[in-house]
């Protein structure tokens, strides 16, 4: 049997896609930002680790069925579910 299809989303200057193992350089770099932990509340980790990160694209953080990676210019810089 093979894999299910992955789903691409392909907008003016930015693609939707699922996560994957090679993000999580980005990842660290983006999720460890004091901004961006403003605006999630206590449920997400700040420092933002690599262990967090490790967790998060292992999908023992969220189902990663239903997150999806925001990519521009090639990197992932964000994320929604």
């Amino acid at each position: 049997m093979s894999a299910a299809p992955r789903l691409r989303v392909q907008g003016d200057g930015f693609l939707l896609r699922p996560w994957c193992a090679d993000d999580l350089e980005a990842l660290l770099e983006h999720a460890d930002d004091a901004a961006v932990v403003r605006g999630l509340g206590e449920r997400f980790p700040h420092p933002y680790t690599r262990a967090d990160g490790e967790a998060f694209l292992a999908g023992r953080v969220v189902d990663l069925a239903t997150a999806w990676a925001i990519e521009l210019e090639g990197r992932a810089c964000g994320g929604l579910g």
